[in-house]
């Protein structure tokens, strides 16, 4: 079980995200009526995408960990600057771990 990490999931999808394999894993899933889904928390962080790449701005954390929509672990490095840019294998949906706080992005070419 994933604790303290709340995972949001468009509205009507809350069934099938209990039951799918990784993200049943989350304790806290809550719906939300809109295909973005965004932190209910206004950060500084800016996280986009760029074909194949995710770019990271304003992170002060030094940890950044990216795992892919399977779990998978993608990369986990240390940030060395203010923009981060981090290229991922394809198009897909991943999820990017900074300190306590995750993001889902969608990485489209």
């Amino acid at each position: 079980m994933i604790s303290g990490c709340e995972l949001l999931v468009p509205a009507g999808t809350k069934e099938l995200y209990e039951k799918a394999v990784v993200w049943k894993d989350f304790q806290i899933i809550e719906q939300i009526a809109t295909s973005q889904i965004d932190s209910k928390e206004k950060s500084p962080i800016n996280i986009y995408t760029v074909n194949n790449t995710i770019f990271i701005e304003n992170v002060k954390s030094e940890n950044i960990t990216i795992y892919n929509a399977r779990g998978q672990l993608i990369t986990s490095i240390r940030n060395t600057n203010r923009i981060m840019q981090i290229n991922v294998p394809q198009a897909g949906v991943y999820l990017v771990w900074i300190d306590e706080k995750v993001w889902k992005i969608a990485v489209t070419n």
